[in-house]
């Protein structure tokens, strides 16, 4: 019997210490995720989505957050996902989300969201960290 609790000692210390270096190094090396949204006229049918999906990858623990439109970035490198007053504007312009010139957040970043309801994605699909999040419009 005392070499069995010894053992369990040993395995929690050892395991009370990886978990908690492992903690340390995400704590202070977060992944960085840019979320894309399309902010195009024809998002308007699915626009109240949008909040809904941004929240469920918000849930992403060890993880900043940056926040582009087609149209312009809305926020940088932050805990916290703000999609603030935006609605949606102007025709879609989805090449503009590949533009690494114009998001340089996309160059540094470890995954790519992007919040869509356009039907022709294939100018998205180009990047394997790029994932596609589809919004339907609502069933009549």
């Amino acid at each position: 019997m005392k070499p069995f609790v010894l053992w369990c000692a040993i395995f929690c210390g050892v395991y009370a210490g990886l978990s908690t270096a492992y903690h340390l190094f995400l704590s202070r090396h977060p992944r960085r995720v840019v979320v894309a949204v399309d902010a195009s006229f024809p998002m308007q049918a699915v626009w109240s989505q949008v909040p809904e999906a941004l929240a469920t990858i918000q849930t992403q623990r060890y993880t900043l957050f940056s926040l582009i439109t087609d149209k312009a970035s809305i926020h940088s490198w932050q805990p916290r996902l703000a999609l603030g007053a935006l609605q949606p504007y102007a025709p879609r312009a989805l090449s503009h989300l590949l533009d690494r010139n114009r998001s340089p957040e996309l160059a540094v970043a470890d995954q790519v969201y992007v919040i869509t309801n356009a039907t022709d994605r294939t100018a998205l699909a180009t990047d394997i960290r790029w994932r596609l999040v589809p919004l339907q419009p609502p069933a009549p």
